[in-house]
């Protein structure tokens, strides 16, 4: 049908259209026998616009996420979101945004486990979709969940922290102990070393008594 010239009215508002000239105003065939052809509509869905680090062509929202799923196929736009998603909203007087995480907020959206897979957004060019509040609601759940992941660190430095002083305090310890142990042995050997020489001592007085009665 396509291959010869028509013409198309969207009448997606109304429950039926006449097929005449003057429901479609102008005659593509003047003079030659017409017929109408009813065509479903498309149901709208955001379309894929970027890989990650290219710059995705959109005016309205635009969605970050995994790009494959577990079989390694591109992902349609409901499997994208599903799997995890940041939402950001193309600067007005702009046309595009950058698909990477820096331009949405240095969020990763495949989370710690799979942080290495391939990303992709999507945009929902006619805003359809997503709205303010949605905007609002996504941002401020990555928000939350980064400042989590950033008390969870800091806990873990703590923890790493004092683990070090309890290890350097064992140490010292050891080395006190072993510092101990040295001072003991030397005091015992100078004990001993002062007890023979008193010994000697004694020894060469009687000696020379004995001499002396003889």
């Amino acid at each position: 049908m396509r291959l010869f010239k028509t013409i198309s009215k969207d009448v997606a508002k109304e429950a039926w259209s006449a097929c005449n000239v003057a429901q479609f105003g102008s005659d593509p065939h003047p003079g030659k026998a017409k017929t109408c052809f009813c065509e479903d509509k498309p149901l709208y869905e955001p379309n894929l616009c970027a890989d990650d680090g290219e710059d995705c062509v959109c005016s309205g929202y635009v969605t970050y996420g995994k790009k494959l799923n577990d079989k390694k196929k591109v992902m349609n736009f409901k499997d994208h979101v599903a799997g995890g998603f940041a939402l950001a909203e193309v600067k007005e007087g702009t046309k595009s945004m950058s698909c990477s995480a820096e331009a949405f907020g240095g969020v990763n959206p495949a989370g710690e486990k799979d942080k290495d897979a391939e990303k992709a957004c999507f945009c929902d060019d006619r805003k359809k979709v997503f709205n303010k509040d949605s905007l609002k609601s996504v941002t401020d759940l990555w928000k939350s969940k980064m400042e989590v992941a950033t008390s969870t660190l800091s806990i873990t430095s703590t923890t790493k922290v004092l683990e070090e002083v309890k290890t350097e305090i064992k140490t010292k310890t050891e080395e006190w102990t072993q510092t101990i142990e040295v001072q003991e042995t030397e005091r015992k050997v100078a004990t001993e070393a002062l007890e023979a020489q008193k010994k000697c001592i004694i020894s060469a007085k009687e000696s020379s008594k004995r001499y002396k009665l003889e």
